[in-house]
């Protein structure tokens, strides 16, 4: 079984592969899986540390994939 965490974390990793040239803010990642923007904040802190999504900054910034999808594997996310 897969704890609650690592489900959100494949649920965001494929919302942001669905929106690959875009970068999303917290609060729009959290609203799509639907969880709040604390754990949103401590999902993604996990894949920012894993080399897995990056934040650029300034108003267009947000999270967006590193990677390309189909590079990914649901062990790399949930690891």
């Amino acid at each position: 079984m897969m704890s609650a965490k690592s489900d959100l974390a494949v649920r965001a990793v494929v919302h942001l592969a669905r929106q690959l040239n875009s970068c999303l803010s917290l609060e729009t990642l959290a609203t799509a899986i639907q969880t709040t923007p604390v754990m949103m904040s401590e999902i993604m802190s996990n894949l920012l540390h894993a080399n897995m999504v990056s934040t650029p900054h300034g108003p267009q910034g947000g999270f967006r994939l590193l990677r390309r999808p189909e590079s990914l594997s649901f062990y790399d996310v949930i690891s």
